[in-house]
């Protein structure tokens, strides 16, 4: 069913639900390799120190996907649900990390979470004069990713490269 708001949009709409939709993917690759890394936690002081901020990202990557898919069916669109499309439709290309180095995987995640802030970015350039409801959107998300991108950073500062306190 056409609402208003994707008569209004126009063509405009299908760009922003292919858009939308290699977001999603990335999403949930993201979503993904959070829950996985957090798994790989063993260290009691690398647990104690990261698990709670690892296990917000993965309820905020939840949601994100929850949100998007949301926005694509909005806009008449249908949300990408097959996981074998996620590596085809998503805008970066995903290396495994290796299991139990948490250098590969803290590196493997900081790529991904690059990769999701300049798709939002793109959203966010392409829906400013266009879709106000899908650039406040991908505003937020966009927020939540360069924060997630921090965490990730001080993580490998504090943890990776100071092995030693460990």
């Amino acid at each position: 069913m056409e609402t208003s708001s994707t008569k209004i949009l126009n063509s405009d709409a299908g760009i922003i639900i292919k858009l939308l939709n290699e977001a999603l993917c990335e999403g949930w690759r993201e979503f993904y390799q959070s829950f996985w890394f957090g798994s790989q936690l063993h260290d009691a002081k690398m647990k104690k120190e990261m698990e709670p901020e690892i296990l917000a990202h993965v309820s905020q990557e939840l949601n994100h996907g929850v949100i998007v898919a949301n926005r694509i069916e909005q806009l008449g669109g249908t949300p990408v649900i097959n996981p074998s499309d996620w590596t085809k439709l998503a805008c970066s290309s995903y290396k495994a990390p290796i299991i139990n180095n948490i250098d590969s995987i803290l590196y493997q995640n900081l790529k991904e979470k690059r990769s999701a802030v300049r798709k939002y970015k793109k959203i966010i350039d392409f829906t400013r004069r266009r879709d106000q409801i899908t650039n406040q959107i991908a505003s937020r998300i966009f927020n939540e990713e360069s924060e997630h991108e921090h965490h990730i950073e001080l993580w490998l500062s504090r943890f990776v490269m100071t092995r030693e306190d460990f």
